[in-house]
């Protein structure tokens, strides 16, 4: 599955790029903040832990929270932050991806912060 990533407006525009569904997972996405959205099947209508193990995340992961209704991964890859959130919707995982350079952190918590919360309602 490809899907569509475009840069925030975080002191710089950037342009939108492809990026594999995985690529997340790697840390392997454009130089410079990133989000994506995308919609994923779950055929099977599996809970976010069962979605979650079957997409195989990386070991280290620093932030993890799995619910009934979603599930929130944070870590930190080749000097850049990564955090997917993916919320259970009848047989689809509808995700937020976001990323960017670990440096900004700071500047990117609050922003991830309300993204998330946003997400829930």
């Amino acid at each position: 599955m490809v899907f569509v990533s475009c840069g925030l407006p975080l002191r710089r525009h950037l342009p939108c790029h492809k990026v594999r569904s995985n690529d997340w997972l790697h840390g392997e996405v454009p130089i410079g903040p990133q989000k994506s959205l995308q919609s994923v099947p779950n055929p099977e209508n599996d809970s976010p832990a069962t979605f979650l193990a079957k997409r195989r995340p990386p070991a280290g992961i620093q932030y993890k929270r799995i619910t009934p209704r979603f599930f929130a991964v944070s870590s930190i890859r080749n000097g850049r932050t990564w955090y997917n959130r993916c919320n259970r919707v009848n047989e689809y995982m509808n995700c937020v991806l976001i990323n960017y350079p670990a440096a900004e952190e700071r500047e990117w918590d609050a922003v991830v912060t309300r993204i998330s919360l946003s997400l829930g309602k």
